[in-house]
């Protein structure tokens, strides 16, 4: 068996479908497309995978089309009065699948790893850069948190800036690597889920609700630090992206999303003296919230990445707001 046989045979078998032979000597009627004209950057001879679709797609406008072997694929023909017919509708069948299969919108492990990696590195390098008072961020750590944290006295007087900033300090060292151990797995999660600039907005705006809601129900004295409540805002949002999907199981299966953020907030959330479980559980109910509202639809800017860097910026523009005003303000 030649190899064009042997070709034959692993065609025949991949496809299930015989191609038909080349056309016959005596019949003068038949005439070979020009990959070329088809599509500018095609040549012959023909992959097994194009042919395939081509005489398909032929079939199916009722023409008749033939083909015969070469050594690294096929060439095709059509009857002499069908050519023009035939070209366009292969013409119109390339510019309809030009973009098929489409790549994936889902970005890979790694493309998410490290935007997230680079904002934990980023809080971690504020936390240390703040106790060293610097000349590039002047001050003593208790001005920063004395600025920064969020007081419910100085929210409710109008302070707005630290439902943000209070996201980025932290007490100590052991409170700063707890937040960035557990919040980077999720937030890495939700990378995945929804593409980093979406994700990094969300858990934002979850953690500055959170700290908003936790506000409303602490006493006037109250005052707290630290990334936990966006962290919890993260569980509650990748709780509620589930929903969906589980509710179309049988029996109460759905409700194991929510079960799951429940115990981790349990688990992870009241333990230790200086826990503020009300930060934490309003984050959690923020990201709750907000993954069953603005999620799914921020989740369609996935495929577009200059929307999604925009919102990425958004973020950071946000936080150096919120900084600025807490700074500057008397």
């Amino acid at each position: 068996m030649n190899e064009d046989s042997y070709r034959r045979a692993a065609i025949d078998a991949e496809y299930s479908v015989d191609l038909p032979d080349g056309p016959d000597a005596e019949m003068s009627d038949w005439v070979e497309i020009d990959p070329h004209r088809v599509r500018a950057e095609l040549r012959r001879p023909l992959s097994a995978e194009r042919a395939r679709a081509w005489q398909l797609t032929l079939q199916a406008r009722g023409l008749s089309s033939q083909f015969t072997p070469l050594a690294r694929g096929w060439r095709l023909f059509v009857r002499e009065p069908d050519y023009d017919s035939a070209l366009l509708e292969l013409q119109l069948f390339e510019v309809e699948n030009r973009d098929w299969p489409p790549v994936s919108a889902i970005p890979s492990a790694a493309a998410d790893a490290w935007p997230t990696a680079t904002v934990l590195a980023a809080l971690a390098l504020f936390h240390n850069l703040i106790r060293l008072d610097l000349f590039v961020l002047p001050g003593a750590p208790w001005i920063w948190l004395r600025q920064g944290a969020a007081s419910v006295a100085a929210i409710r007087d109008g302070q707005w800036w630290r439902l943000l900033t209070a996201l980025t300090l932290h007490s100590d060292g052991q409170h700063l690597a707890g937040n960035l151990l557990i919040g980077g797995v999720f937030a890495f999660c939700l990378c995945r889920r929804l593409g980093n600039g979406p994700a990094w907005l969300l858990i934002l705006v979850g953690g500055t609700l959170g700290n908003a809601g936790n506000s409303l129900l602490q006493p006037l004295h109250h005052s707290s630090v630290g990334a936990s409540t966006a962290v919890f805002a993260t569980v509650g949002i990748l709780a509620a992206l589930r929903l969906p999907e589980m509710k179309q199981s049988s029996g109460r299966t759905w409700l194991l999303p929510l079960l799951s953020g429940l115990a981790l907030l349990g688990l992870l959330g009241t333990s230790g003296e200086q826990t503020d479980l009300g930060a934490h559980l309003c984050g959690f109910l923020a990201g709750l919230l907000l993954g069953a509202m603005a999620a799914p639809r921020l989740a369609h800017t996935l495929p577009n990445p200059l929307l999604g860097r925009l919102l990425g910026l958004t973020s950071l523009l946000l936080v150096i707001l919120a900084w600025y005003a807490a700074l500057t303000s008397h």
